[in-house]
Order: structure tokens, then C-alpha cells, then sequence
């Protein structure tokens, strides 16, 4: 059985897309493999441990599933193997489904994220901060990066575990660990300084009154609507890397899906 020479071409176009395929598919297992061995603070600030990790399986799980549908392609179009391409077609168009079912909840959802976005920062300021290392190493890149300070404001840090011990009692109920409150002061983090933090102006400008009036050397923005506008401004980089790899999955299937047909009926002259 010989392909003709238009079905050879689109056989060895087809081979290199599922090349390209295997190797998005490294490149995904490759970041889920990174996010969880690594902290890319930004991301796990967003989430609670569990919810963190459970979204880095999810990566791997599509990098590999890429990678193997990849790999089934280039080996089904190698064979012309009617069963391979069309269980190839079959894996990708559920991926592309599930692609779709997944923009349109996000979309669908996009307030709710944004309000749990705010939530889970408001709760890593209030609870988490100089308690959990992660968390606390998150906020400091956050604020030093995108020159913010706290969930909603600098005013956050005054009910905090950073300075009460417990995020959620008052200064009163805490007793001698909650004197600072007591008294009117509290303090925030060096990386809520938009200054160097070994700047003297930081040092002096991280112990807050309660009624005080806030000085410049602190940053006002809080981070819940500046890590929404950083991901909103880089919204693009995302999707323009979803529309790409759908597009290649679009493509993949229908070369797929002819070159089954082509395939199948050369087998039928084949045998007649």
C-alpha cells in the first residue's frame, strides 16, 4: 500500500505537529514539575497549599496525556495505522473539549475567582504572614515587586498575626503580645517600603499609628487589586498561548481525521 505524493507531504506535516505536540506537552510537565518542587509566588499566593499542589498535578497530568497523544500521532501516521489516528483523533478532540469547557467556567466564574483571588490575600496578610514561609516569602515578593501593602491597604497589617500573634483576635484579647496593638502602633513588613528596605526612611516608616497619617515611603495600593491588575495586563500572554496551541489541535485533527480516511480506503483498494 503507497500514499501518493500530496498524502506523503501531508503525512510528514502531520508528523512534525505532533513533534510540536510532544514537545508543548514536555514544556507543560516541565513548568508543573517546576511549580512543585519550586515556589513561583505569584501563583501560590493565590491558593492554599493543598489547592497549590493539586493544580501542579493537573499541569502534569495534561503535559504528560499531551505528550503521549504526540507521540501516538507521530507513530500512527508512521504506520498508517487506521486505529492509532483514530484514537489520536479521538484523545485530542476530548482535550480540545475539555480546553473549552474550561475558558467558558473561567469566564462564567471570573467575579467569584476575582473575590477569592482578594480573599486568599487578605487571609495570607491576616493569618499566615511570619507563621507559614511560603506564604510569607510570597507577600514580601508580591509587595516589594508590585509596590503594595496588604490585602486591601497598609492599614490590614494592624489585625494581623505579623503583629498580634493571632490574625484573628484583637490586640486586647492577646494580652502581652498584643501591647503594640493595645497601644495604638503596629508595624508592616520592610516590603511595603517603595524604597530600598535597609533605607533608614523604611525602618522608621514600618512602625504605623493606628490614627496616624500613613507616610509616602509606604505604599498605599493594596496587593488584592494589584496581583488582579498584574494578571489582568498579562492576560494576554495566556491567551495567546491557549489560542496557539488550540489552533495546532484544530489542524491535528483534521489531517488526522483525512489522513484516517485516506488511509482506510487505500487498504480497501488494496485488498480488492
Amino acid at each position: 500500500m503507497a500514499l501518493n505524493d500530496c498524502c506523503r507531504c501531508v503525512k510528514f506535516f502531520f508528523i512534525l505537529l505532533n513533534l510540536l505536540i510532544t514537545i508543548i506537552g514536555l514544556v507543560v510537565l516541565g513548568c508543573a514539575l517546576w511549580l512543585f518542587f519550586d515556589t513561583f509566588y505569584y501563583l501560590q499566593i493565590a491558593q492554599t497549599n493543598d489547592e497549590y499542589y493539586r493544580g501542579t498535578y493537573l499541569l502534569m497530568g495534561v503535559g504528560i496525556l499531551m505528550t503521549v497523544v504526540g507521540f501516538l500521532g507521530c507513530v500512527g501516521a508512521c504506520r498508517e495505522s487506521p486505529c492509532m489516528l483514530g484514537t489520536f483523533f479521538t484523545l485530542v478532540l476530548l482535550i480540545f473539549v475539555a480546553e473549552v469547557a474550561s475558558i467558558v467556567w473561567i469566564h462564567m466564574n471570573r467575579e467569584t475567582l476575582r473575590n477569592e483571588l482578594r480573599k486568599s490575600i487578605a487571609a495570607a496578610v491576616r493569618e499566615d504572614y511570619g507563621k507559614v514561609l511560603p506564604r510569607t516569602e510570597a507577600l514580601d515578593v508580591i509587595q516589594s515587586q508590585l509596590k503594595c501593602c496588604g490585602g486591601t491597604g497598609p492599614r490590614d497589617w494592624a489585625k494581623s498575626y505579623y503583629n498580634n500573634g493571632d490574625g484573628n483576635k484583637s490586640g486586647l484579647e492577646l494580652g502581652i503580645q498584643g501591647i503594640a496593638s493595645a497601644v495604638g502602633v503596629y508595624k508592616v513588613p520592610a516590603s511595603c517600603c517603595n524604597v530600598q528596605p535597609d533605607d533608614p526612611r523604611c525602618e522608621a516608616a514600618q512602625q504605623v499609628q493606628l490614627a496616624g497619617q500613613l507616610t509616602d515611603v509606604i505604599s498605599q495600593e493594596g496587593c488584592g487589586d494589584q496581583l488582579l491588575q498584574f494578571l489582568q495586563d498579562h492576560t494576554w500572554v495566556v491567551v495567546g498561548i491557549v489560542a496557539s496551541v488550540m489552533v495546532i489541535e484544530v489542524l491535528a485533527l483534521m489531517i488526522a481525521l483525512s489522513l484516517c480516511i485516506t488511509v482506510m480506503r487505500a487498504e480497501q483498494e488494496y485488498k480488492a
